[in-house]
């Protein structure tokens, strides 16, 4: 899944999800893929809106899973990672399995400063400013940042 924290911008969540609403590509093995509808894409957690789209047949628990091969899965998470590379409008995202559970504005923020942060982890530019400017993070798309990911670290992000 891709989950993004959008602060307290809506408009910005319901843009992220239509833009991954539209994405339609085939795997490398032929397999059609999409992103799943679902009515609680969008969420609140307290004041600050979030949002997440789930590719279809991807599933950790085995409910509606047709993507069971990891270099398929490092397909589609390479995909999302391209298709979030595209949009602004978020604090920060992350894709991976059950994402949205990773952390408050103010874990992440604490993370970043400490020098640690999750694998993937996307920031706005407004967050690594914030944070003092960590290293080893580099344009990822427009006014967004990330430290890049290799192989093996795909790999690991779906790897369950």
């Amino acid at each position: 899944m891709m989950a993004a924290e959008c602060g307290t911008d809506e408009a910005s969540a319901r843009r992220i999800l239509g833009h991954f609403r539209n994405v339609r590509w085939n795997l490398s093995d032929g397999s059609p893929m999409f992103f799943d509808y679902r009515d609680d894409d969008i969420w609140h957690r307290g004041e600050v809106v979030w949002c997440s789209a789930m590719p279809s047949g991807v599933s950790a628990t085995g409910s509606g899973q047709r993507i069971t091969h990891n270099h398929l899965r490092v397909e589609v998470i390479k995909r999302i990672y391209e298709e979030l590379r595209l949009l602004t409008g978020f604090r920060y995202a992350l894709a991976g399995w059950e994402v949205a559970s990773e952390g408050e504005y103010a874990d992440i923020v604490r993370q970043l400063e400490s020098g640690a942060s999750s694998p993937g982890l996307v920031i706005s530019d407004e967050i690594w400013i914030l944070c003092g400017r960590p290293e080893g993070y580099e344009r990822f798309g427009p006014g967004t940042r990330w430290k890049s990911l290799g192989e093996s670290d795909f790999l690991e992000l779906v790897r369950w």
